[in-house]
């Protein structure tokens, strides 16, 4: 939303017209997303309710799979691996939540388009939580928000009722001191610091697009993943029904007159008919479900290759794919990813530490600048046999050592385990000290 200023009265006014809106198209969108990633059943059975009618749908349950959650979680590979942090020991400790809070936001920005992610201190640790109904302002010369809004806890999509409560934040901008205060529905001011001050005096927020903003503020989500999860519960729950009809059959029956009875009907029950009538029973064609099964395969194969992954299909032939082929098969998903490390998410890292530090600051914990992110590359597959042949190769050249082999085994293995384990001298596998 862009406003003239941050003046107090114009801020109230920009909100008060929001709270007029029932709901606006992304938060639409949104909910829409987040159904299909939550595998909400209702939600997708609604979706596919009007492509077929009431009796069709008698006949069977609908079909409905989670598809957008398996392939939003494989395209996300940014935070999949734990990163390595090099920070100053009392930031790796208050921030200790960091990776797996970022490891969801990444799966929501995949999932949405644009998150927020809001720091904050509780005064034992970061506390960090993605957001994704939120409303930023604007004003002319700057693209970046210098005020945002979002809904407290829950979010109802009534306009008119008061009881919801907003948050709102505000960065100092001229005159305009930073503020931060509650507000419900009806306008009404909750103050949550004495005089509606922002102690921080910025937006403790990160915001994060997975894709450069060209043409607006909010990128596009992972709306063809989902799209193409609505066709495939609309595939195969013809499949479904293409498999019962084709099973029992559409029959029909002619020259029946109104006041004549049939009797009977059953596996082990003749049918009486009456005279001159005849029955019959129409089936699919032979071909009809295979066709289906292979037009879905096409679908679920074309959203995949548009998002840079691969379908494992079940291997009918029993040869299982060597470790360098798979390998091969994951190198456009991986170069993907390289993408999206340098032109998202290290620069999402160094303005994220960038407020961390501020709002550390304020609460009396000064913390250093020097601040780097290894970003952890995704395991390729290795057989067994592959991987102790490394291992030997690396220890042979003086690359690794055991100390590191048996961390990489088990990372949380205890340091008594692990003195035991480097005090025994080994036979076969790790004969280089």
């Amino acid at each position: 939303m862009l406003i003239p200023d941050l003046s107090l009265s114009v801020v109230l006014d920009s909100l008060n017209k929001l709270f007029q809106q029932v709901e606006t198209e992304r938060e639409e969108r949104i909910h829409y997303l987040l159904d299909y990633f939550d595998g909400n059943v209702d939600a997708m059975e609604e979706d596919v309710n009007p492509y077929f009618n009431s009796q069709s749908l008698s006949q069977i349950p609908i079909f409905t799979q989670n598809l957008v959650k398996r392939m939003v979680e494989a395209r996300a590979l940014v935070y999949k691996a734990r990163p390595i942090y090099r920070a100053d020991d009392d930031y790796l400790r208050l921030s200790k939540d960091l990776p797996s809070a970022s490891r969801q936001l990444e799966q929501y920005t995949t999932l949405l388009g644009t998150m927020g992610f809001r720091s904050d201190f509780d005064g034992n640790k970061m506390i960090y939580r993605p957001l994704h109904y939120f409303y930023p302002f604007f004003v002319a010369g700057d693209p970046n928000p210098v005020a945002i809004a979002y809904p407290q806890l829950n979010f109802s999509k009534d306009a008119n009722n008061h009881k919801d409560m907003w948050v709102y934040w505000s960065k100092a901008i001229g005159d305009e001191p930073a503020r931060h205060f509650l507000i419900d529905g009806s306008g009404a001011i909750h103050s949550v610091n004495q005089g509606d001050v922002n102690p921080y005096g910025i937006l403790p927020f990160t915001f994060v697009s997975r894709s450069p903003n060209v043409r607006d503020f909010y990128s596009d989500g992972a709306t063809d993943i989902v799209r193409a999860n609505l066709h495939i519960n609309i595939a195969i729950t013809e499949l479904a029904l293409g498999i019962r009809f084709g099973a029992v059959g559409l029959k029909y029956i002619t020259g029946v007159h109104e006041d004549e009875q049939i009797t009977g009907g059953g596996v082990d029950e003749a049918i009486v008919l009456p005279p001159n009538t005849t029955m019959g029973q129409l089936n699919p064609p032979s071909g009809m479900l295979s066709e289906i099964v292979e037009a879905t395969r096409f679908m679920v194969d074309t959203v995949a290759s548009n998002n840079h992954l691969r379908i494992k299909w079940g291997d009918k032939s029993g040869d299982a794919p060597s470790a360098e082929s798979l390998r091969v098969q994951e190198v456009e998903n991986l170069e993907t990813r390289e993408a999206s490390v340098e032109d998202t998410w290290r620069p999402f890292e160094a303005k994220r530490f960038e407020i961390d530090r501020t709002i550390l600051a304020y609460h009396g914990i000064p913390i250093s600048e020097d601040y780097s992110v290894n970003f952890s590359e995704p395991e390729a597959y290795q057989a067994p046999k592959e991987r102790r042949e490394n291992w030997d190769w690396l220890l042979e050249k003086g690359l690794i050592t055991r100390e590191d082999i048996l961390k990489e085994i088990n990372p949380d293995i205890e340091d008594s385990k692990l003195q035991s384990l480097l005090s025994t001298r080994p036979t076969g596998l790790f004969n280089v000290s």
